[in-house]
């Protein structure tokens, strides 16, 4: 989906762009401008899902652009923000079809719900009636298993064949069953309900369309020589962990492809499923499938854990260096966003206190001390290596306020981040000389 944000005051403009996580919410393009006759043609020209503009602005005001999206009947959304909480100016706008009236300074807390009520009017909600547990990790698990479907799950497929499609897409769909790999999104979706132009290369919804278009990423679908191992499935009623992990090394050590560890760790997903109920309900599949190796090491740590559970302490040095890794991950993944000790309790499924006293154990820093060097380390690499200002790296690391970074950034550098980044040109002059 595509974004405007227009306000006559570029910093004003900068500052909503960084604002919110754009992509997550399912824009792959956001454009801005300062000026309104530029958003005017970009409006007709690109016919953007959402626009984001200020109320006054010279030669073309925010109402005149809500008028021009009206005249047209285009399903472009527009939110309008004001420096006044004027009612006439907020009347006019709710009547020409804006969604809101937003008064600045203008917080996340504010905008983030009121651009999702702008989303939730363009499309329905693909899930509904698509699933019969509000769960698509089971829905994809279920359809690309090599495991034969309940006669249910097939008449629930069947129904949806014709009017709901199966692809991979450079952005998301919105209200869509999704999931990320490799900057590319695995998509099930109504087509009537998508845009036409970020629907591309689809085809119907069969099970055998899920499964070809899935596993081509990985390799010739038709060349897989695989069965599922009848063995793992025993050793899974029979809680026989050791033999599962030894399984699962076996099979990393052999010449397997990358095709065939795919479709047996999503097979073990699958059973592992109908013995842990609520394990599908806590899988990332962006996150899992992220990396090749992941899934594999996703199971490695699961029946570690189980065995862990049984032998009470032993293996416990193994488990502690699993939950560590998982964080350090996490951070390194996420150091934009807001990352809490509680948010990390979740992700290792400990209390935070454990958490923060299991980090220090193993790693010497608190948790909030290696988040600080890797969203430092990073701001670094951005002063280093890009023309962005001060305030943008900021907010790109993960800090809303200039000053805070700044003062951190001096105390870890012993410069601030003008100066680190003049010193480093200087230094690359410098070496031009010789």
């Amino acid at each position: 989906m595509k974004l405007l944000i227009v306000d006559d005051e570029i910093h004003i403009v900068n500052y909503i762009k960084y604002l919110i996580d754009w992509e997550k919410i399912g824009f792959c393009e956001v454009f801005t401008t300062n000026k309104g006759t530029q958003a005017k043609e970009y409006i007709l020209q690109e016919k953007p899902e959402l626009v984001i503009t200020d109320v006054q602005m010279p030669t073309v005001s925010g109402l005149d652009l809500a008028t021009v999206i009206n005249e047209k009947n285009l399903s472009t959304r527009v939110i309008i923000l004001s420096g006044y909480s004027d009612f006439s100016y907020a009347q006019q706008a709710i009547r020409l079809g804006a969604v809101d009236y937003l008064v600045k300074p203008i917080r996340k807390a504010d905008l983030l719900p009121v651009v999702k009520r702008a989303l939730d009017t363009l499309f329905l909600n693909l899930s509904e009636g698509l699933l019969d547990a509000d769960n698509e990790n089971k829905f994809f698990i279920d359809m690309l298993s090599s495991f034969p479907l309940t006669k249910a799950e097939e008449e629930q497929i069947n129904s949806k064949r014709q009017s709901y499609y199966v692809s991979w897409q450079n952005s998301p769909i919105y209200r869509s069953l999704k999931f990320r790999i490799n900057g590319k999104y695995f998509t099930v979706f109504s087509k009537e309900k998508a845009p036409s132009s970020s629907v591309k290369n689809y085809k119907k919804l069969t099970r055998e369309n899920i499964q070809l278009e899935f596993f081509s990423e990985y390799g010739d679908v038709e060349k897989i020589n695989y069965i599922f191992p009848e063995e793992l499935e025993k050793f899974i009623e029979k809680e026989n962990w050791d033999s599962l992990l030894s399984y699962l090394k076996k099979v990393e050590k052999t010449s397997h492809t990358l095709l065939y560890q795919m479709q047996l760790s999503i097979d073990l997903l699958k059973v592992l499923g109908e013995h842990f109920p609520n394990l599908h309900e806590t899988l990332s599949l962006s996150d899992l499938f992220s990396e090749s190796q992941n899934v594999l090491e996703y199971l490695k740590e699961f029946f570690l854990i189980q065995k862990q559970k049984e032998k009470g302490t032993a293996g416990e040095a193994d488990y502690n260096q699993l939950i560590i890794e998982k964080i350090r991950k996490h951070i390194e993944n996420h150091y934009s966003e807001e990352i809490t000790l509680d948010l990390l309790s979740e992700v290792a499924h400990m209390h935070p206190v454990t958490v923060s006293r299991l980090f220090k154990e193993e790693t010497g820093s608190t948790v909030m001390q290696y988040l600080l060097k890797i969203r430092l380390e990073e701001a670094a690499k951005l002063l280093e290596n890009s023309n962005l200002l001060v305030r943008d790296v900021a907010v790109l690391v993960g800090y809303k306020k200039t000053q805070h970074f700044t003062k951190l950034f001096k105390e870890h550098y012993d410069a601030t981040p003008q100066r680190y980044r003049r010193k480093i040109q200087l230094r690359g002059e410098e070496e031009d000389e010789y």
